[in-house]
């Protein structure tokens, strides 16, 4: 009768503290809280870049580790301040996101990977809305036409165009080439700020070809304005 009484209080003491022992454990773990999950940025005028902030705090006992930021497309750049964060902290994620390519209601998310147990991964949202721009943009480009002179076929010519954006929008200058292959051309700084200038390095090169020449040199423009050129 002793021994039927003492294996019933050690089977009563095994379900009442390994419930209690397990739970400790799960306590021990990260956990991943961000906010806000998604941000509506309202409207802005195509061309111009967003800058966002969302917080990740560490809901968890251990430390939080962020593996990676998976922006969904290259307009959108994602930085964190750091990767390991201690139990009951927050950090911030800033995001820059670029509307040069965009017109219209936009959507894009974040991909979060951490070591969380529970949620590896969490996603969140950047919205709003890209405006095409009301104000028109102007160049100006010096010298605008060139009489080069005699060139011997073998000759070679280096010339510079300077470009200077006079209107009130930032644009970018996507290609320089010339009218054939005889024209190379390289430029020094493709994104053109308000009131700045780049420099178009252009090397022409004859040919076997006698008489009057003439080529042209032709600027992509990445913009979604109306350009003016000014001579």
């Amino acid at each position: 009768m002793k021994k039927m009484i003492l294996a019933v209080f050690i089977l009563s003491l095994m379900v009442i503290f390994l419930p209690e022992y397990s739970n400790g454990k799960d306590l021990e773990v990260p956990g991943i809280k961000i906010f806000p999950e998604m941000v509506d940025f309202g409207k802005v005028i195509q061309g111009e870049e967003k800058e966002l902030t969302f917080r990740i705090k560490n809901t968890g006992k251990a430390i939080l580790e962020i593996k990676r930021l998976t922006p969904g497309c290259d307009c959108m750049e994602a930085s964190i301040e750091k990767n390991k964060i201690l139990a009951g902290e927050t950090v911030n994620i800033k995001v820059i996101l670029d509307t040069w390519d965009y017109l219209g209601d936009i959507e894009k998310d974040i991909i979060v990977f951490s070591n969380d147990p529970k949620e590896s991964f969490r996603k969140v949202i950047v919205r709003g809305n890209v405006e095409a721009a009301p104000l028109e943009i102007e160049i100006n480009v010096k010298p605008s036409r060139w009489i080069l002179g005699d060139i011997a076929p073998k000759g070679m010519l280096e010339r510079e165009v300077l470009v200077r954006n006079t209107g009130d929008k930032p644009i970018r200058i996507h290609k320089a080439a010339g009218s054939s292959r005889k024209v190379k051309a390289s430029v020094s700084t493709k994104y053109i700020g308000v009131n700045q200038t780049s420099m178009v390095n252009m090397k022409i090169k004859p040919g076997r070809r006698k008489g009057t020449v003439k080529q042209s040199l032709y600027l992509t423009l990445e913009i979604p304005y109306e350009v003016y050129a000014q001579e």
